[in-house]
């Protein structure tokens, strides 16, 4: 996908004009009538973010008034509408809604780009593989348990850091345009284990680690945007076991990926590209009395999150198919290796009149071992 945005990389770079740099008295925090930025506010220091409520100690007199919009870097960051506020001695307590940057920006550009690194992965504790901490070691993981039924991880591997890119732009107090592209490479080598001894249906998932989370802070002009990346690897099972049956199967896929997002024009466009994967099934072992349909997956999942309530992300997502057959003659085993991807949007903090966005694409499969015999 070729973007304009895309063109242009920097940690991050933010450009704000007129209506918000030049009105008000900066140096008091409010910026502009009804907007005030906490931070730039000496004698505001902010106690507590709520979901409906901010609280704050006072030192002197405070602006902050019912309507306002208030913006902070503190706690996470946060940015709300004011609709009631009581003052006592040395403190201001603010009942709060949701409020957007297109509430406060008259114009200008926010461009954030964000890649993951080694020491993200060390802070969330991950020891690695081999002295590589970006290599998350899946092998022995105990993934569901319960009566009559087990999933685990024989052996594997997954490393995947990828970049984000992010890029937004707003004019005449509304989001004029945003971009999300995401890329990296994935790569995944593992063998799983399913055992169940009746007929059952199954459909879940869990976390492999703990996120990887990278919290960023910037502005726009004097207006600041506080976030969290962060960086899942979830892992899932679903399908069908039509009675006692056991699987031990596998594959490896490398592939390059990029997928994004992009609203312009009051429209909404995305587009995913996954390379060539290379994929190499593993041969099965099976004990088998009776049939199966299922799959195996593990999703990459990176998401940038603003002030704790918006979220945008996206995910690849590598799977196994296994589907057997058993009745009526021959007995089949195929299984089959594959890439999906796809993207979730929440821009209610950029813009609350902009709808959200999402979409699921199926990517490129292949078939990796068949077998069959009569009986």
């Amino acid at each position: 996908m070729v973007d304009v945005y895309s063109s242009m990389k920097w940690s991050f770079c933010v450009v704000a004009l007129a209506s918000v740099t030049l009105l008000g008295c900066p140096e008091t925090g409010v910026v502009k009538d009804g907007l005030v930025v906490v931070d730039d506010v000496p004698q505001l220091n902010v106690a507590a973010v709520e979901e409906d409520a901010v609280a704050f100690t006072t030192s002197g007199a405070s602006p902050i008034q019912v309507g306002d919009i208030i913006v902070g870097s503190d706690k996470g960051g946060f940015l709300r509408r004011v609709e009631a506020v009581s003052e006592t001695k040395g403190g201001v307590l603010t009942q709060t809604s949701k409020a957007s940057l297109a509430e406060a920006i008259d114009f200008g550009m926010l461009f954030q780009d964000i890649e993951f690194t080694t020491q993200d992965f060390i802070n969330a504790g991950l020891i690695g593989v081999d002295g590589v901490a970006t290599i998350v070691d899946l092998s022995g993981k105990d993934i569901y348990r319960d009566y009559g039924i087990a999933v685990t991880v024989a052996r594997g591997t997954l490393e995947c850091v990828p970049e984000i890119y992010l890029a937004a732009s707003w004019n005449g107090f509304r989001l004029s345009r945003f971009n999300m592209q995401t890329s990296g490479t994935a790569i995944l080598n593992f063998d799983v284990q399913v055992g169940v001894d009746d007929q059952t249906t199954l459909r879940f998932e869990t976390d492999l680690i703990p996120p990887i989370t990278q919290p960023f802070a910037t502005s726009i002009g004097p207006i600041p945007v506080v976030g969290v990346a962060s960086l899942r690897f979830p892992i899932g099972i679903t399908g069908r076991f039509d009675g006692d049956t056991a699987v031990t199967a596998g594959f490896d896929i490398v592939d390059d990926f990029d997928f994004s997002g992009l609203f312009e024009g009051g429209n909404w466009s995305s587009d995913f590209q996954a390379g060539t994967p290379v994929f190499t099934g593993h041969e099965p072992v099976w004990v088998i009395e009776i049939g199966a349909d299922i799959v195996v997956y593990v999703k990459v999942v990176p998401a940038v999150t603003l002030y704790s309530a918006a979220t945008l992300s996206g995910y690849v997502m590598p799977y196994l198919r296994a589907d057997i057959d058993v009745y009526p003659s021959p007995m089949t085993v195929v299984l089959t290796g594959g890439l999906n991807a796809g993207v979730s949007f929440d821009l209610s903090v950029l813009d609350f009149r902009v709808w959200g966005y999402s979409y699921d694409w199926a990517g490129p499969s292949a078939q990796l071992y068949t077998w069959s015999a009569a009986y």
